[in-house]
């Protein structure tokens, strides 16, 4: 037996993509304003919360991405958390056409960032931090300025089906966790 790793190779694009759909998501909506005022936008579900001190997210953007040059250039942006109702509002932003708020209404937020508060559970808005190298993506870096909270479920894509969240039921047999068990652990 070898003490020596195996060489691998890193697995097709389609087995990746097939994988990642077993890994539920929310549906987000990153907005920014270009450098001439123009509200440009893109659904995303590759984000994350980084850091709490200070408060950091990442968004993965696809480099072919028409929002691509809008947002990296920008120094500011948001991020929308879409309600579960919103999975048409998910396909419109995904899609590649040029002036994709001609019919959505939107608000300038406290950054200039468009927000969609009607279609969103939370929103944040946030300044760029750093940019990073991600192969055919580049990993955004943002530092939340600003964050709304409003009710509702979230939208979430899993399997490349849009659905939402239902909590599991307690068990009868497990007491009620107090205080929360995640508040030290999570973030």
């Amino acid at each position: 037996m070898s003490d020596e790793a195996p060489i691998l190779a890193p697995i097709d694009g389609a087995l990746f993509r097939h994988t990642m759909s077993r890994y539920a998501s929310g549906v987000t909506v990153v907005t920014v304003l270009d450098a001439e005022g123009h509200p440009w936008a893109l659904t995303a579900n590759a984000i994350s919360s980084v850091s709490l001190n200070p408060p950091l997210i990442l968004v993965c953007i696809d480099k072919k991405a028409n929002t691509y040059e809008a947002l990296t250039r920008a120094s500011y942006f948001a991020v929308n958390f879409l309600e579960a109702s919103e999975e048409e509002l998910a396909l419109h932003f995904a899609r590649h056409i040029t002036d994709k708020f001609e019919a959505i209404p939107y608000e300038q937020g406290e950054t200039g960032a468009p927000l969609l508060p009607q279609a969103s559970i939370a929103m944040v808005e946030c300044r760029m931090y750093a940019q990073y190298p991600g192969g055919d993506h580049t990993i955004v870096v943002g530092e939340v300025l600003s964050a709304k909270v409003s009710e509702g479920r979230p939208q979430i894509f899993y399997d490349r089906v849009f659905g939402t969240f239902a909590p599991n039921l307690p068990k009868k047999s497990a007491p009620a966790a107090e205080p929360d068990p995640w508040a030290l652990d999570y973030f």
